[in-house]
């Protein structure tokens, strides 16, 4: 962007006093809560209202929430009994006020200048959403994509992409597209979009697909600004009856909006939707193999929980949109709904079998060099 034109945005923005709604839901926060909130305190555009949702905390986040509203009049505390991520974002949705709204995670943080960022880049390219790419933190590194690049898309464009037809895609590009907390959201074009409180493990992504099928341009900037602690404790990757189920309930979603494409994006999408299908699949048969091997007398509820991912993979079998998926899945999806036991079989052998040929996974038989 030149000077010129920054300028000029720069003029808009103050000028109109545009306010950013930063909605941070928080449960059992009280070790993170106060890095995050303070980098958005932080940012170079001010005029911020920052909307913190106590989620029935117990662990004193809610004396710390009162606190620091005490400092700071642009937080708005929320309290609410525990519902879960999407029913504390929905709550802070209801309350907010701004013109624009943003997302943060109660355990991450971002850089100062991200809001003013991405709502130049909103308003130089009319867009309803701005997105930036992100720092993932992990325990041993961060990784980061920062080309600088600019790339703008259309409705068409974003929800294909959305859905999971990424060009070069790899799991970090696609978690840029998937998230709310490394976006801008126009307040007009977000309009009655709600989390589904029964998918509070990948949530973010039927949120994102109500908002992009009714835009008319999203804009993406390849620099990053949010730091995602990635983290074991993360509630996605917990395999939780509650998180399956909520991500079995994204691939249903997704079919939904995979309609609403033309036929040469259906491929991607379609397969898209069954392989997140898959993994929480695969993830039901890991609880029901640890819970028999724990006798901790979860196996039946593991096994009705199957039975219902079972359900929801006939009904997304029955779709017409079900001819688009690649061919290679479709004798997974057979197996998965008619003989749910030899996949099981075939599944964890084809696991154990990858683990042993893995490097290093078994001792190498060979004498080591000057030994006899």
């Amino acid at each position: 962007m030149n000077e010129a034109i920054d300028e000029n945005i720069m003029d808009i923005i103050y000028t109109n006093k545009i306010t950013i709604s930063v909605i941070v839901p928080v449960y059992n926060a009280r070790t993170t809560l106060e890095r995050c909130v303070r980098s958005i305190l932080a940012q170079t555009h001010t005029n911020l209202e920052v909307i913190l949702v106590d989620d029935g905390s117990d662990d004193g986040s809610d004396g710390l929430i009162r606190r620091l509203a005490s400092e700071d009049a642009r937080i708005r505390p929320i309290s609410k009994g525990n519902g879960g991520v999407s029913s504390a974002r929905n709550a802070g949705l209801d309350a907010a006020s701004g013109d624009f709204l943003a997302f943060a995670d109660n355990d991450d943080w971002i850089e100062p200048d991200m809001y003013e960022a991405l709502l130049a880049l909103a308003l130089l390219y009319d867009a309803d959403v701005a997105g930036s790419t992100h720092f993932e933190e992990r325990e041993d590194r961060t990784e980061a994509i920062a080309t600088g690049e600019i790339r703008s898309y259309g409705r068409t464009e974003a929800l294909a992409s959305l859905l999971g037809d990424i060009p070069g895609r790899t799991t970090h590009s696609m978690l840029n597209w998937f998230f709310v907390w490394n976006k801008l959201y126009r307040k007009s074009s977000a309009g009655s979009a709600r989390f589904l409180p029964e998918t509070d493990s990948a949530e973010d992504l039927p949120f994102n697909l109500q908002v992009f099928s009714g835009i008319d341009r999203f804009v993406l900037l390849e620099a990053p600004f949010y730091h995602f602690v990635r983290s074991g404790d993360t509630l996605t990757y917990k395999r939780t009856p509650k998180t399956i189920l909520g991500g079995a309930e994204t691939s249903r979603v997704m079919m939904k909006y995979a309609k609403m494409l033309p036929a040469a994006n259906k491929p991607a999408a379609v397969t898209s939707a069954f392989r997140n299908m898959y993994w929480y699949y695969s993830s039901c048969l890991v609880r029901i193999n640890e819970a028999s091997k724990a006798k901790d007398g979860s196996v039946e509820e593991f096994s009705d929980l199957l039975a219902t991912l079972i359900g929801y993979l006939k009904e997304m079998k029955a779709s017409d949109d079900y001819r688009y998926l690649k061919k290679g899945y479709k004798a997974s999806v057979k197996l998965m709904t008619e003989r749910p036991v030899a996949f099981y079989l075939l599944w964890f052998g084809y696991r154990d079998a990858r683990k042993l040929l893995r490097p290093g996974s078994h001792p190498d038989p060979r004498p080591k060099p000057g030994r006899r």
